[in-house]
């Protein structure tokens, strides 16, 4: 197994978004966490203005509330703070003038699209982030229609330097059999940058790495589970580059 892991996708803040529905909760999906050998948090509540749109004091508010309690199961672990966005028109200017998150004050942002989003579209989008100067996560690249099955468009994503994250539970055939056939696919060709739980809640959404980690090490190998699972992490939260696999 490894010493520890890193989340930088989660939903543990409350009453910001989906996640989390109050401070028990996130109290919960820490401790499952901490369980889980997760050492290193970063809290990413939704940002999509039309449903979600958590102000970054009251966040912040909160990740102060959650940092106090993890260093009382361990000094070891540590909260950061982000947003996923939903990508937008006008994602540019939220981000500019802070309604919004990169990955700890990094130039690396975590993005997601509508599922049934154009592939160009998608492209056109990730194009924007980058030529406003930042790195773009593309979340849970297994659920995208136009590309999912598509390796070559997978391929093309990491080529023009988007680093893709997928989900613990996906490897393990939670998002579908297709999803799952898709992640492996991912792997077995190292495209995939970061695993992260996305988790939602303390039961059925919940922050588990542990099985994951086991079938990373098992099929793919050490080295590789450490990238996915720490190395990548610390290196987008500390704001270093995240070179080739």
């Amino acid at each position: 197994m490894l010493d520890y892991c890193a989340d930088i996708h989660c939903h543990m803040l409350p009453r910001l978004d989906d996640g989390a529905e109050s401070f028990e909760e996130s109290v919960r999906m820490l401790k499952i966490a901490f369980r889980e050998g997760i050492r290193t948090i970063c809290l990413t509540p939704h940002y999509m203005p039309e449903r979600w749109k958590p102000r970054p004091d009251k966040a912040k508010e909160y990740q102060k509330y959650l940092q106090r309690y993890a260093r009382q199961l361990s000094n070891d672990m540590k909260i950061y703070l982000g947003n996923e966005l939903f990508y937008r028109q006008g994602i540019m200017e939220d981000l500019r003038n802070g309604s919004c998150l990169t990955l700890n004050n990094s130039r690396y942002v975590l993005v997601e699209f509508a599922p049934g989003m154009m592939y160009q579209e998608i492209l056109k989008g990730l194009n924007n982030l980058m030529s406003g100067g930042y790195t773009p996560i593309l979340a849970h690249i297994e659920r995208y229609m136009e590309i999912i099955g598509k390796l070559e468009r997978a391929e093309e994503i990491k080529q023009r330097g988007v680093l893709i994250q997928i989900n613990a539970s996906s490897v393990l055939g939670g998002s579908g059999n297709a999803a799952k056939k898709f992640v492996k696919k991912l792997l077995k060709n190292e495209l995939v940058h970061v695993i992260c739980t996305d988790a939602h809640s303390h039961s059925r959404r919940a922050p588990y790495m542990n099985e994951c980690v086991r079938f990373i090490i098992k099929h793919y190998g050490s080295d590789y589970a450490e990238q996915l699972f720490c190395r990548n992490a610390e290196k987008i939260l500390y704001d270093k580059k995240v070179g080739d696999l």
